[in-house]
C-alpha cells in the first residue's frame, strides 16, 4: 500500500485529475465515490469533489444568502465558497444591504453604505440627500468667483459718546 499512497501523492501533486494507473481494484475515491477504469477516475457522490472526492463541497452547505449564487473556487488547491451576490446586496456571504445598489446619488456623487442606509458626498455645487439640488455659489456672501474674493462691506453709524471727537480712520 506504501507504493500506492506515493504514485496517490505524485498524481495529486500534479494536479491531474485522470491519472494513468489509478487501480480501482485499489479503492482510491474517498467519500462513497466510484471508481471508473477507462479512463481512470473517480465520480464524486454529490457535496464532494476533488480528484479522489476527498474534499466537501463548500456550496453544499448553502452559505449564501439573499438569493445568490454559490461558486466554488480553489484557493491554494483547498475548495472555498464564493458568493456572488444578487442586485441590492454585499458583503462575503450577501447578508449586507447595498443602498448604493441603485446609484441613488447624482450629478458625479459618490455614495457610501452606512448601517443599511447610503450617504452621499457631492461634489462643488450640488447639495441634498442625493445631491440632485444645484446651487449658484455666486449667491453666497464671500466665496472665491474666478479667482477674486466677492467683498461686502456696509457702514453703519455708530453713536459716539459726549465728549469724544469723531475722527476719520
Amino acid at each position: 500500500m506504501g507504493n500506492y499512497n506515493m504514485w496517490i501523492f505524485i498524481c495529486v501533486l500534479f494536479l491531474l485529475q485522470n491519472c494513468e494507473g489509478l487501480r480501482c481494484v485499489d479503492r482510491p475515491c474517498e467519500n462513497g465515490g466510484t471508481c471508473m477504469d477507462s479512463p481512470s477516475r473517480c465520480v464524486c457522490r454529490p457535496g464532494y469533489l476533488g480528484p479522489l472526492c476527498q474534499y466537501p463541497d463548500p456550496c453544499q452547505r448553502s452559505p449564501c444568502l439573499n438569493g445568490a449564487a454559490c461558486k466554488t473556487t480553489l484557493l491554494k488547491g483547498v475548495p472555498q465558497a464564493t458568493c456572488v451576490c444578487q442586485r441590492g446586496y454585499r458583503g462575503p456571504d450577501c447578508s449586507l444591504t447595498d443602498a448604493c445598489a441603485n446609484n441613488p446619488c447624482a450629478n458625479g456623487a459618490r455614495c457610501t453604505n452606512w448601517n443599511g442606509r447610503y450617504n452621499c458626498s457631492c461634489p462643488p455645487g450640488y447639495l441634498g440627500k442625493n445631491c440632485r439640488n444645484d446651487i449658484d455659489e455666486c449667491r453666497k456672501p464671500d466665496v472665491c468667483l474666478n479667482g477674486r474674493v466677492r467683498q461686502h462691506a456696509r457702514l453703519l453709524p455708530l453713536p459716539v459718546p459726549a465728549g469724544v471727537q469723531r475722527a476719520l480712520l
